[in-house]
């Protein structure tokens, strides 16, 4: 099951992506010439409630996003000078970026049925 936080409580994205976990991952994504970052990937706009799905994720540094139903966002985790109060300002940042993004998402409109395929080639 895919984990589920709130935009109007960013508590529960901590609880899927906690402080330590970030700190980890952005200490990874600042090696020189990495070839995979590691973060979270906002998987679905919030309902109503404010609702929407995540997930840790890591991804080839060349990568695009990928959308996942139109939608998916990969969010690398980046700052931690190892200083833990700077970390602890980082991730706040970083909670703000998970949040305003799932919020800019939009569900998208299904292709017309009638372009599926193989378009030549």
């Amino acid at each position: 099951m895919t984990p589920t936080a709130n935009v109007n409580d960013p508590s529960s994205i901590e609880q899927v992506y906690p402080l330590d976990r970030f700190r980890q991952d952005a200490n990874r994504n600042s090696i020189p010439n990495g070839r995979i970052l590691y973060g979270l990937t906002v998987l679905s706009p919030p309902d109503e409630s404010g609702a929407f799905h995540l997930q840790q994720a890591e991804r080839q540094s060349g990568e695009r996003d990928r959308p996942v139903g139109g939608y998916a966002r990969f969010l690398p985790a980046t700052g931690c000078a190892g200083d833990l109060e700077a970390d602890k300002a980082d991730y706040a940042s970083f909670l703000a970026r998970v949040t305003e993004t799932a919020r800019q998402l939009r569900e998208v409109e299904p292709a017309d049925g009638r372009l599926h395929g193989f378009r030549g080639g």
